[in-house]
Formats: C-alpha cells, structure tokens, sequence
C-alpha cells in the first residue's frame, strides 16, 4: 500500500537498509517513480516484486510476464508476491525469471482472520520447496549442448552417411552413392559435400558406414 508513498519510501531508503518493495495495485509509472524515490536517497539495495493485490488473484491476472519487464526496465532484482490459492503461481514464476517470493503461510486456515483462507499450510508449504526446487533443476544454465543422458541416443537415433550402392575401389563417389541412415556413429550427414568427389580407398558395399579412412586423400 506504500508503493506510491513517496515521503515514506524516501525516508526508508535513507536508512540504508535493504527494501524489498511490492508493486502490487501499480502501473509502471508508478513504479519509476517509487524506484526514483528510492535510489535518490542514496540506497541502491533494491528489490521489485511483482504482485497483484487481490486475495486470492485469478490466474488470468497474476501478469508473470511483467517480471521481465520490471528487470528490463529498472536493472534490479525482482521477486513474485503469490497471492493465488494452493502451491499457485509460484513455481511458475520461478521459471519466468522470479528469484525471490512471498507467500502467506498459517498454521490452519481455520483460523479467524483474512488471510488464513488463502495462506498455505505447512505441508503445502514444503511441497512448494520442493516444486520450486524441481522448477530450479528443469530450468538449467542455459548452456545449450548434448545433455549426458542423450549421449546413447545420439549415438543410435542420429544419422550418418552409408552406402547405398556398391563402390569399387577407387572409383569417385557420386551423389547417388551416399545416403543417411541410423545409427549416427560415421560421418554426419553435414560431411556430405565433403565426401561426393573424393575416391573410394578400397571396395564400398551398400549400408556400409563411411568413415574418412574408407576414402582417399584429397
């Protein structure tokens, strides 16, 4: 309720302390204005969180994409406060780029007051570890290569160049004499212009697997 209390925001900021400011119930001008506040004290310990303040918030207004937004525009970290009902949202916003939540927690939702209807309990809330946790491992470095327990695979799903018809040895390897069949452990299909051209080194059968030393030297 303080993301448009500039005042506030101003006097919190030149304390020093790190601030963690939900942006719940604003748009982005709003937004900047209460970063300009902030970091004009002096304080450049911040953290956004994108939230939407109704309890609990329909799916179709959780906006995780403004997460992105909100990084892009202020260079700063930025959370998701998850006001939806069950585990909701928020392992989903770990993978649109969250790297901070909050979410309310009770001990029973029968207990009298707003927010226990919504909060999770503490199985719930150790399910959401843990589905976060899994969300974490799925997500990766971003490095993309052959994963290790892809190795066998590409070794037998992928394709490599073969002989489709007899080759005598010697004789110039044409187009019409090389195909690409599984398994991938000869040359890749990608070698093929380097193989049309080149002399066959001893006598090719059809489906035999190419390999540079079937074929001369250039």
């Amino acid at each position: 309720t303080d993301t448009t209390n500039l005042p506030f925001l101003t006097d919190v900021a030149a304390k020093g302390r790190p601030i963690l400011l939900s942006t719940g119930m604003s748009s982005l001008a709003e937004v900047e204005e209460a970063v300009a506040a902030v970091r004009w004290a002096g304080n450049g310990r911040l953290a956004l969180f994108q939230c939407t303040s109704q309890y609990p918030t329909p799916l179709d207004e959780v906006n995780l994409r403004a997460i992105a937004t909100l990084r892009e525009r202020f260079g700063c970290p930025v959370g998701f406060s998850d006001h939806t009902t069950g585990i909701g949202a928020a392992p989903w916003a770990v993978a649109a780029g969250a790297c901070m939540l909050e979410k309310h927690f009770t001990l029973s939702r029968s207990l009298p007051g707003p927010d226990h209807a919504m909060s999770l309990e503490p199985a719930e809330l150790a399910a959401l570890v843990r589905a976060i946790r899994d969300v974490e491992a799925a997500l990766g470095d971003g490095v993309k290569r052959t994963m290790p327990c892809e190795q066998e695979n590409k070794r037998t799903h992928q394709k490599s160049l073969v002989v489709c018809r007899p080759v005598k040895a010697g004789q110039v390897v044409s187009r019409e004499d090389v195909t690409a069949k599984r398994p991938g452990t000869g040359l890749p299909p990608s070698s093929l212009p380097k193989v049309v051209g080149r002399r066959a080194a001893r006598d090719l059968q059809p489906d035999d697997i190419i390999l540079w030393s079937m074929l001369a030297p250039d």
